[in-house]
């Protein structure tokens, strides 16, 4: 019996894996798997424990709801995860034999970032409180019974940066460090002020917190942020770095004399590659250790993965372990913290998601998807790989998945791009057919070598599918990165096109049926294709940058995106923010369109919808407007069950429509 066609609703059954982290031994492996949980039309998320010398899985964690983010003690004998079985994330510990696990934090703001002690007798966490209060725990209100009848509902804002995505308006609550007991007692507040702290990671003797911040007056109007120290027991924290740019993520060299981080230096503004650095603990100017071509940390993007990863790098002994994007895949590097070339540690088409290394640096642990597989779990051991899980297995057996193609063309100027086709299923060599172009955002995000399920989708209808990696994408060098910074809409619109026409060459394509569609940037790419081609018969815009100069003021990262992408402000270069906006060109536009956006979008926020939808009704257009109630604009990746298939089903039904 053949296999089916691809449905929406397979995207459902799919198991998503996430975070992985291996014993401080090497011999056990806790992993984390998200599923559908189609009753509450949400997610739930398990610990599996997996052990390396049979392969023998079982589940360390139960229940409806999320458990995420596990972190070993030094001693491999228990485990530190976030769980939202309470209410939002808190701070859990369990034995890693098993057993029940024990809550830590009740903190009604929940939990962020947390990091062992060495001697196991102490977790670090970040939270969200505001300054001169003590945290709220939850349910606090509520058992006090507090009238707020005649407490003012009035949002008073001070901050440049007052709401993010994902988080809602921040009001005066900053993220501060604490410290808690494992076997019990009440959280201690390691830092203070006005200042969001991140990434606590404990000195080698136990005795200081590195952590990142900007703790300077400009925090709200600069990228940059700096390592910090403080005690343990709290005290005047001490600024290690200095201004170097967006920072992340500290670890210890194992003698405390050295942190080693992420970041960059703003060269390229929000282009610039991240790399790792050293610096002295006791502060000093810090020392570039990777490739500045090589972009730590950065991947493939997709549908199929879910929750947090873990560290994109890991110290062990005399060597930085990385992953990093490159040419349509990511792979895993090592390179020795005295400097040097990196070695890469893996190999193929595939996206290797997450990683950890034992403390001995014998076993190596990573996800890996490929272009028809969301993801299995792989070992190596003395340089062997083995793969662990077979996830998806029962789903893969019935549906039929088609291999992407990939191929390279040339874009504008001659510059060597990368793309891929997906054939539909039953291909016919000598017959034509319609075609769908998909536009990833980022900018300097990269499409590869990944399970993406809605490609899959939209060529099990049909369709050809194509996507591209125009300039300004990851993975392919700097000076690529950098290409489109200060002219969306120049070049890497024509490095696009160039991609869909080397399609076109080859023969199969009906060019009087063609439709177009991407997210964020994407969204925007395509609200500027329609703009400036009538090649198309359909086209679906989502979460999209419409209009640049009002985007500046209303996007969570508005104001930093105008000065470091485009170039510009509202003040002082509104001509060159309108030139850039798919807005100042929707006269032009004749191609039906769908707008699909999210009412909870602070990144690119619903107003641009509604600016472009207002236009092309006003101009007797061919245009419909989907609005998602309480989505972020994280819909496509992380939305409501439901409303990630109404989103595909609206996708399908346009085009199916106009093509």
């Amino acid at each position: 019996m053949g296999k089916r066609p691809i449905t929406a609703d397979d995207l459902l059954r799919i198991e998503f894996l996430g975070q992985v982290e291996v014993s401080p031994d090497g011999k056990r492996v806790a992993y984390v798997v998200t599923t559908t949980d189609r009753e509450k039309d949400g997610y739930r998320s398990v610990i599996n424990m997996l052990e390396l010398s049979d392969g023998k899985t079982s589940r360390f964690s139960a229940g409806s709801h999320k458990d995420q983010a596990p972190v070993w003690s030094a001693d491999g004998k228990r485990i530190a995860f976030l769980s939202n079985r309470s209410g939002k994330n808190q701070l859990w510990v369990i034995d890693a034999d098993g057993g029940e696990a024990r809550q830590l934090t009740k903190f009604a703001a929940g939990v962020g970032d947390h990091a062992w002690s060495p001697d196991g007798e102490h977790i670090a966490f970040t939270s969200r409180v505001k300054p001169g209060e003590t945290p709220k725990l939850e349910g606090a209100e509520k058992k006090e019974g507090k009238d707020k009848r005649d407490e003012s509902d009035v949002k008073v804002i001070d901050r440049l940066r007052y709401k993010a995505e994902g988080a809602g308006l921040l009001g005066d609550a900053r993220r501060q460090i604490f410290v808690v007991a494992v076997d019990g007692g009440e959280p201690r507040q390691i830092t203070f002020g006005e200042y969001d702290h991140d990434n606590p990671a404990w000195s080698p003797d136990g005795k200081l917190l590195a952590f990142v911040a900007n703790r300077t007056p400009e925090e709200d109007y600069s990228r940059v942020r700096d390592i910090w120290t403080v005690s343990a027991l709290a005290g005047e924290p001490r600024q290690v770095t200095t201004s170097l740019g967006p920072v992340g993520l500290p670890c210890w060299s194992a003698d405390g004399e050295t942190i080693y981080f992420g970041g960059h230096d703003l060269e390229y503004m929000g282009a610039t590659h991240v790399a790792i650095w050293s610096v002295p603990a006791t502060g000093g100017e810090a020392k570039r250790l990777t490739d500045p071509e090589l972009s730590v940390g950065s991947g493939v993007i997709g549908d199929t993965t879910a929750g947090p990863k873990g560290r994109p790098y890991q110290l062990v002994g005399d060597k930085l372990y990385f992953s990093s994007a490159t040419r349509g895949a990511c792979h895993l590097f090592s390179t020795p913290v005295a400097g040097g070339d990196a070695e890469p540690l893996t190999e193929g088409e595939r996206n290797i998601s997450s990683f950890s290394l034992s403390r001995c640096g014998k076993t190596l642990v990573y996800t890996g998807a490929t272009d028809t597989d969301p993801g299995q779990l792989f070992a190596k051991v003395n340089g062997a790989e083995r793969q662990l899980t077979n996830l998806n297995d029962k789903l893969l057996a019935e549906v039929e998945v088609v291999a992407p193609q990939t191929y390279w063309y040339k874009g504008a100027d001659g510059l060597d791009c990368q793309g891929w086709v997906i054939k539909p299923p039953g291909y016919r060599a000598g017959q034509k057919y319609p075609v769908i172009l998909e536009i990833h955002g980022g900018p300097h995000s990269m499409y590869g070598h990944g399970f993406f399920h809605e490609m899959q989708y939209l060529a099990a209808q049909g369709w050809v599918v194509v996507y591209t990696n125009p300039r300004g994408s990851g993975g392919y060098g700097q000076k690529f990165t950098d290409a489109c910074r200060g002219d969306w809409g120049g070049g890497d619109y024509q490095d696009i096109m160039a991609g869909l026409d080397a399609v076109i060459a080859e023969g199969y394509i009906d060019t009087d049926r063609m439709g177009v569609t991407g997210g964020s940037y994407g969204g925007y790419m395509t609200s500027w294709v329609v703009g400036h081609t009538d090649r198309f018969k359909a086209a679906v815009t989502q979460r999209a940058v419409i209009n640049l100069y009002s985007f500046y003021g209303t996007s969570d990262v508005g104001s930093f995106l105008g000065d470091g992408e485009i170039l510009g402000n509202p003040w002082d270069d509104h001509e060159l923010l309108l030139k850039h906006s798919p807005i100042h060109y929707v006269k032009n536009i004749k191609t039906p369109l769908l707008i699909i956006h999210s009412e909870q979008d602070l990144r690119c926020p619903i107003e641009q919808a509604e600016e472009l939808f207002i236009a092309l009704k006003c101009l007797r257009r061919t245009t419909q407007f989907v609005r998602f109630p309480d989505e972020t604009h994280e819909l496509s990746r992380s939305g409501k069950p439901k409303h990630r298939l109404e989103r595909l089903e609206r996708i399908k039904g346009w085009f199916e429509k106009y093509l």
